[in-house]
């Protein structure tokens, strides 16, 4: 489930759903999850349509990261870390998050899962609070959001709770 934010308060409802989706070519787009299966396919569908991308990633020299530069995106490091896998989000800076996301005429957000968190919901919740943020600070204007089926519920999904708890925080810059 995707769901796109339109953060500067224009009326989707009176647009049609293809107007809404339809991108200008060269547009920049910053990708969190860039070396992942689904950033990456966002990445290379952006890269393929002719738009600039920033792929937010946590090595620079990754096979994945080097085949998305390769490809012509901007790989842009989110200061994660090394060796603090477990803590996952909570070690992503927030400064460089902001920079790449100023001026980016959208973005694609994604909560990476992290299995070696001691506490996956914490980590979580500071990880939306930390992206919305770098969003209001950044002044994005086009958000996309990864969710999932039942992330519209708020109780008795498991792990896909903290997909409501994006959705909750984000609802309100819409």
């Amino acid at each position: 489930l995707l769901i796109i934010l339109d953060c500067t308060l224009l009326p989707l409802a009176s647009q049609s759903l293809h107007s809404t989706l339809s991108i200008p070519m060269g547009r920049t787009f910053t990708v969190i999850g860039s070396t992942g299966h689904v950033g990456g396919q966002t990445c290379k569908t952006l890269l393929a349509a002719g738009h600039h991308v920033r792929a937010l990633v946590r090595k620079t020299d990754s096979e994945a990261a080097l085949a998305l530069e390769k490809l012509g995106a901007t790989l842009v490091a989110t200061g994660f870390v090394e060796g603090d896998e477990q803590l996952g989000a909570l070690h992503f800076d927030e400064k460089i998050l902001t920079e790449a996301f100023t001026g980016a005429d959208g973005a694609f957000i994604i909560i990476p899962p992290n299995l070696r968190s001691p506490n996956p919901d914490a980590e979580a919740d500071a990880y939306i609070q930390l992206l919305k943020r770098v969003v209001l600070a950044s002044k994005i204007k086009k958000v996309a959001l990864l969710s999932s089926i039942g992330g519209h519920l708020p109780t008795g999904t498991g792990a896909i709770l903290k997909l409501h708890r994006l959705e909750q925080a984000f609802l309100p810059l819409a």
